[in-house]
Parts: C-alpha cells; structure tokens; sequence
C-alpha cells in the first residue's frame, strides 16, 4: 500500500475523509493522518491498536451515507459474516467518486465461503486462519461489481522483480470506485 503511494499509483486527496480499518500499518496511520481533514481509524476490536482516536465499528452495520472519500481495509473481508452486506455499507459510505481499496488473501480457486458457525479447526483447515469465515479467490471482482463498485486491480507481480524483492510485495489491491452518477 505505502509502495503504491510512494510512486503515486495511488493518491489522497488533500482534505480527503479517510475511514481505515484494522489501522495495524503505522507508517499508512501516519500518511494517512497527514493527508486527510477526516481521517477515522476504525475497527469492530479498537482495543487490539495502539491507534489514538481509534472508533468501534461493525461493518456489518450502515457506517456512513456519502461520508468518505477513501475506504481502507486490508485482510478483513475474509472475517465478516455477510460480505455482501458489508460492500453494501462500504458503497453507501463511499462519496461517489469515492474509493475503497481492499487487499485480502487471494488463492487460485473461486472464493469459497464459510460461516460463523463452522468449528474454528476446520475454518482453519479450510481458510488458513480459525477465525476466517471465506477464502477469496480472483472472482471476488464479481462481487465487488454486484455491489455497484467499477474495479481495478493493482498486482505486485506488474511491478519489477527488484521492486518485488526490495519491498516484500505479494499482494493484490483491489480499487473499488463508487461511481460518481
């Protein structure tokens, strides 16, 4: 993420509304803090962040109407009961024009959901983590266009190996836009 700021593939509107949740980058806290007029730090556990100010939210619940010109949320869709729900509230929390953008874990397979209910040894099992309730897979995409949102992917293996190498960089965002009309 920070990489993607840093050679300005993506950028924070001066005065932008941020709402971030899982704030566990401090270097993307502090960015972000400097940039934004409304920068929101969120999570549904704020005790688990040594983040100043940090807000309780449930995703799961309406968050904002046009409120935020940029969502963050890295690994946290993959823990959410109902993620069509929660895209829902991030759209309707979205300023059109607005952008989420949203890493999760991504593996070669179509998404596969789980639910709450299912034991945590077989989520983990399934999911690779106990309190996963889903594994994405590239067609996660759809489901981010049935919520509304037009999308673009940012993939590390685009940039160059050295940059790769030098900074660790594995991972897919995805830039969900609300659209302005």
């Amino acid at each position: 993420m920070n990489f993607l700021l840093s050679k300005g593939q993506l950028s924070i509107p001066k005065g932008a509304s941020v709402l971030h949740v899982a704030p566990g980058e401090p270097s993307l806290v502090d960015r972000f803090r400097a940039k934004s007029t409304n920068y929101i730090p969120a999570d549904l556990s704020p005790e688990l962040y040594p983040v100043p100010s940090i807000k309780r939210i449930d995703l799961m619940e309406p968050f904002g109407i046009e409120e935020f010109d940029i969502f963050y949320a890295s690994h946290v869709l993959e823990h959410v009961p109902d993620d069509a729900i929660v895209l829902a509230n991030i759209f309707n929390a979205l300023k059109p024009g607005g952008e989420a953008w949203l890493i999760v874990p991504l593996w070669e397979k179509p998404t596969e959901d789980g639910d709450l209910g299912m034991p945590p040894k077989v989520r983990e099992e399934l999911f690779g983590q106990w309190d996963h309730v889903r594994q994405y897979g590239r067609d996660i995409v759809s489901r981010l266009r049935a919520a509304g949102f037009d999308v673009e992917l940012f993939e590390s293996s685009d940039l160059g190996d050295q940059d790769i190498g030098r900074f660790g960089l594995g991972e897919t965002l995805f830039r969900a836009t609300r659209p302005c009309s």
